[in-house]
């Protein structure tokens, strides 16, 4: 593959470190038996291309909320108590082994449904979205099959709603050959996930600055009528303009497929308004998967509105902890119902309304 760096793309202390670098170069190997050659072919066989992808996804049981928090194991119970839906990611999930070399399912949980919940401080009749997105070394670890396998496995145990597809890095400093395997596990890991009878919600990321990727993905989705729920990770775009030229990208797609979908976006508040509002030109009702308000509150931090827009102030008052993480759950919450009511679509709420919070 050309497109591959002849000599380690890596530098500074991190420069011929192969045995930590997922990069497949022409100067190192992980075997130095294998040639380069024989490596990339191992990785792209690990894998499969998105034309070979196949998905039953079921028809979903009902239009999800706009605001789905994660890091709710943060929340006292009472407060979880009041959430109909939280969103778990790997670092609830898997945790690292000490010498970084496999990840383990957290000794939390056991494979069960209530275990999970009460990892997550929420009621056993919540619903749960697993998101498989979290630091890179997470998600390398969990690609060994026996890894996955068992993660696929506790999950189906777990009774969660849906599972996201990985977001493996397919960024645009990353030579096309590493964007492409990258790829390909995602698609690999989503087919295992619905082979396993989980409902698998497809993660519409691609290469970077390759139009191709996003023509593929509308006529993926054309092709296979069924996928109602898909996920967008924006989790990365800290600044506007990167993030709306991969929401451009996403409206893209979904115009090319040309139906209704509901899109789980993770990004934070700052964005949740704008992807709602574009979302909804095409059609498309989203839920904002996101931490912040819950790490904001726990952090002290109170989650203000100003001209439609979610700052962080300090504000003095008797909130702290789990009462301002769901004080600022409320007020996100109600900014992106006004949003929706605005753009004329329908949208549900993930706090159960029990009288004034404060």
């Amino acid at each position: 593959d050309p497109s591959s760096p002849c000599g380690c793309a890596r530098t500074g202390a991190a420069k011929h470190r192969c045995q930590d670098c997922p990069l497949v170069c022409r100067e190192g190997t992980e075997d130095p038996a294998q040639s380069y050659d024989d490596e990339f072919r191992i990785r792209l066989r690990e894998g499969i291309s998105l034309d070979q992808l196949s998905l039953s996804q079921p028809a979903p049981p009902e239009t999800p909320p706009l605001l789905i928090p994660l890091r709710t194991r943060n929340l006292t119970e009472a407060d979880g108590a009041r959430l109909t839906y939280a969103a778990t990611n790997l670092e609830g999930l898997l945790s690292l082994s000490s010498n970084g070399s496999r990840v383990r399912l957290r000794k939390r949980l056991t494979g069960t449904s209530s275990a999970l919940r009460r990892s997550l401080k929420v009621s056993d009749s919540a619903r749960i979205l697993a998101v498989l997105n979290g630091k890179d070394e997470v998600l390398e670890g969990m690609w060994p099959f026996s890894a996955r396998s068992r993660l696929v496995s506790a999950l189906s145990a777990m009774s969660v709603l849906g599972v996201t597809g990985p977001t493996y890095s397919v960024y645009e400093l990353d030579p096309a050959s590493h964007r492409t395997y990258m790829a390909m596990r995602h698609h690999k890991m989503v087919q295992e996930i619905d082979s396993a009878g989980l409902l698998p919600i497809p993660n519409l990321y691609w290469r970077e600055g390759d139009e191709r990727d996003i023509a593929l993905w509308g006529d993926f989705l054309n092709a296979n009528p069924q996928i109602r729920w898909i996920t967008r990770d924006f989790s990365r775009d800290k600044h506007a303009a990167t993030f709306d030229v991969h929401l451009d990208g996403l409206v893209r797609v979904l115009r090319r497929a040309g139906r209704e979908f509901h899109v789980f976006a993770l990004t934070g508040p700052v964005f949740g308004n704008k992807a709602v509002r574009r979302l909804a030109e095409v059609g498309c009702t989203c839920s904002i998967v996101t931490a912040r308000p819950v790490l904001a509150g726990l952090k002290g931090r109170a989650l203000i509105e100003r001209g439609g827009r979610v700052e962080e102030r300090i504000l003095s008052g008797t909130l702290s902890g789990s009462s301002l993480a769901v004080e600022n759950l409320s007020r996100v919450e109600n900014l992106l119902l006004k949003t929706a009511f605005r753009a004329g679509v329908s949208a549900q709420p993930t706090l159960l309304r029990q009288g004034s919070l404060v």
